[in-house]
This record gives C-alpha cells, structure tokens and sequence, in this order.
C-alpha cells in the first residue's frame, strides 16, 4: 500500500491552519465590532443631544458629540424642542422686513441724521457704540449674526423704502467673505446651526444675477421641515447653489445616533469648510480672482449704486477680524476708491495684529469698537469726499 505523500499531508494542514487563522480573525473582529457598538451605544445614552444643556463635563461632552449630527437633525431637534428655548436662535438673522418694523424709520426730535447699519455682530456692536455715543444721530440696525457681506447687501434692498435714512452702511468683515457662495449659515459651521437663509447672489458679464431662496422666513422652515417633498426641494437648491453644501453632512440619517460617526462627520464639515474658504482666502491673502471677490465687489459697487439714486450717502464698514491683517483692505480698498464709494478699514483705526483689539469671542474690544464708532462719525460729519471723486 502506497504511503501519503508528504507534501499533500503539509499542503492539508497548511490550509486548515489558514482556515482556522481566518476563523479566528473573523470571530476578534466580530468582537471588535460588538464591543464597539456597546460603547458606541453607551456614549450615546451618557452624552444624547438632550443633554448638551446640562452644566458640567456630561453636558460638554454632549453638546461636542452633537455637533456631529447632520444639520437637519440638529436643526429639527431645535425646532421640536417643547422648551422654546432655541427661538431666539431660530428667529435671528432671516432677510425678512417685518422682523426689524421696530426699528426706527426716521430721525427722531434732536437728531441731525438717520443712520442705517447692515452687516452681522461687528457691524452691530459700531452701530450700538455709535446710537450710546451720539444721541444726536439716529441708529437703524438691521443684522444677521455671523452673516456674510451678501446677507447684509439683501437686507439693504429689502429695507429700501422702508425708512428715510439720510445714510446706509453696510458691514464687511474678513472672516465671512467666504460666505457669499452660500444660501444659509446652517452650510458653513457645526458650532451652532444658525437655519436663516439669504440670495445667492453671481456675476454675469459684469452683472449681478441671484437666486432666491426656496425658504425664506422661519414659518416657510417649519413648513418645509413638515412637509418632505417641500424640504427636499430646499436641500437640492441647496445641493446647486451653495458651495457649502455637502449631502453626506447636511441631511439626516441613522448615523446621527452613532457616537463614532458623529466624530467622523464633525470632522469631515471642517475640513469641508476649510475646502471652500481656501478657494477664498489662502495663505497669501485673499484670492484676486475668486469667484467670491468678483461677487463681493459687484455687490458693494451696486450697494454704492443703489443708495445714490436712493438720495442716500453710502459707507462700507470694512473689518478685519483675529488673523486676518490687512488683507480685506488691499481687496476692497482700490475697488471702492474707484467706485467712488466711502470706506472706513477697521485696520487702520485698531491693528487687528494687535492682540487687544479684540476681545476673547472674537468681537471687538470696548476700547476699539468705541475708536471706530468715533472714527466712522467723525467722517460722516464731514463732506463726502468719496461721491466728489466719483464725479470728477
């Protein structure tokens, strides 16, 4: 009787060993995978959306795990929220005229002049200094927190009209220059889903063309949150219009319940926004011939435009936030020289290289915004220089 062969003996036991290793590695990682899902799962009771309010680390912890959400899931746990207590939040910033009716219309007794403010929280914080410091000057402020420049254009033309104004001033700052390629902040940041929307506004053979919003004002939001064919034509304007706009991070899936997607998606919206703000402003400054410089131009030579033949003196607030040096100044100063349009930089008052210019969040310290309100003043109660260029 013939003997085994030694080499089909090895090449059996080789390949039972390959098997068993194969057996074994599927079996660690299904227990990989298990007890990853059981943490997975734990984190999500210890640290749920529900508990981003409360004081101490549980609360820090999940109000950091919820910015890992989709922005619709945030954005309808805020809506659903039987506390009301995201209202104000939810309220803020839509370009809709009957949220600012309050606002003065006119000069009131004793004052020389109306003075109209559009812009986000920098252009807000000049304009309060400046209705504390000169009661003589009458202040309408009309703003959107964290706003880019064309939120603040569109709340221009939809107040045209609405007020007597003898000057409008519209807020510039640095670090929302990026913003004009979006519809609405909830695209741009996972810090707070601010929903508010605004024109999206392009350059056509040197003219403006814009979109308008699907959704323009908190009651067409709710409408839109309950209705899914109405929400689903927001997302793909949205999807066309907004460079912002990712799929994958804006609309909600089972993956908003994952702890460990949560990090995976709050990373991926940083580095979405850092993508498109790249395309804005690199490391050498801010882009010459970016789709968003041609727009921001456009709109602030049309805000000029607009407010002459509205019998209005027009001023652009130009505001350089932490970082950003001068560079919003060398884009913008030549431009509007040219365009005959008045220009205060905030650079040139308060360096915005030193650091006790600004305060811990970002805003301006009182020292600062008081030296720019005084400085923006100041010019206003001399001749307009900037329109004598213009005409001659």
């Amino acid at each position: 009787m013939p003997r085994p062969s030694s080499s089909i003996s090895n090449s059996d036991s080789t390949a039972d060993s390959a098997r068993s290793g194969l057996r074994s590695a599927a079996v660690a990682a299904g227990w990989v995978v298990f007890w990853l899902a059981v943490i997975d799962a734990i984190a999500g009771l210890t640290f749920s959306p529900a508990k981003s309010d409360e004081p101490g680390l549980v609360g820090q912890f999940a109000s950091y795990f919820e910015r890992g959400m989709s922005s619709e899931a945030r954005l309808r746990r805020r809506v659903d929220d039987p506390t009301g207590r995201y209202n104000e939040m939810l309220a803020s910033g839509w370009v809709d005229p009957e949220q600012w009716r309050n606002q003065n219309s006119r000069a009131g007794a004793g004052q020389e002049q109306l003075v109209a403010f559009y812009g986000n929280s920098l252009t807000r914080q000049v304009a309060s200094v400046v209705a504390e410091q000169n009661p003589d000057v009458g202040v309408r402020m009309v703003f959107g927190p964290i706003a880019p420049p064309s939120h603040a254009y569109a709340c221009f033309l939809a107040d045209r009209g609405l007020h007597a104004a003898d000057v409008v001033v519209l807020g510039v700052s640095s670090n929302t220059v990026a913003g004009v390629l979006s519809m609405t902040r909830i695209t741009q940041s996972i810090v707070e889903p601010l929903p508010y929307t605004y024109t999206r506004y392009f350059v056509e053979d040197g003219d403006i063309t814009a979109v308008e919003p699907m959704v323009s004002t908190l009651a067409e939001l709710r409408a839109a949150l309950a209705e899914p064919a109405q929400w689903q034509r927001h997302s793909m304007q949205l999807a066309e219009f907004d460079e912002f706009y990712s799929a994958r991070l804006f609309n909600a899936s089972v993956l908003d319940h994952s702890m460990l997607a949560k990090l995976l998606r709050a990373a991926l919206a940083i580095r979405r926004e850092r993508e498109v703000s790249d395309r804005v402003k690199g490391r050498s400054g801010f882009q010459e011939g970016s789709e968003a410089t041609h727009v921001l131009r456009a709109i602030l030579r049309d805000f000029g435009s607009r407010a002459r033949s509205d019998g209005r003196r027009a001023l652009v607030l130009v505001m350089s936030t932490i970082g950003d040096g001068d560079g919003l100044d060398k884009l913008l100063r030549e431009s509007l020289a040219q365009d005959g349009i008045e220009a205060l930089y905030s650079n040139d008052v308060c360096p915005s290289t030193d650091r006790d210019t600004y305060q811990d969040d970002g805003h301006f310290s009182p020292d600062c915004a008081r030296a720019i309100a005084e400085e923006l003043i100041r010019g206003l109660r001399m001749p307009e220089v900037a329109e004598a260029k213009h005409e001659g």
